[in-house]
């Protein structure tokens, strides 16, 4: 397999030069498994993107969701959501941070 792409010749004889990789093959070998690493990340954000799209759906679909029309029903929201958390972590023993 050759690399073609000037700019990634010379990235990978860098390597070389560095003594970070003895060898072309080993550059592109750590460079696919970075490759590999990162579809597998994105693909897990992708699903649950996907799941928590579903649930907004649903929860829509059932009428389970507050209509905020202006910023002051956002924050009063807010903070009586917070105020929920605080009661929970009192009960469990532990303080919220805001």
């Amino acid at each position: 397999m050759g690399i073609t792409e000037p700019s990634l010749r010379q990235f990978i004889d860098e390597q070389i030069a560095s003594g970070r990789h003895a060898t072309a093959d080993e550059v592109l070998e750590s460079a696919l498994r970075y490759y590999r690493d990162a579809l597998a990340e994105q693909n897990e954000h992708d699903a649950m993107v996907r799941r928590e799209a579903e649930r907004g759906i649903a929860a829509v679909a059932a009428g389970d969701f507050v209509l905020i029309e202006d910023r002051e029903q956002l924050l009063a929201l807010m903070q009586c959501r917070l105020g929920e958390l605080e009661q929970i972590e009192l009960a469990a023993g532990r303080a919220v941070k805001a």
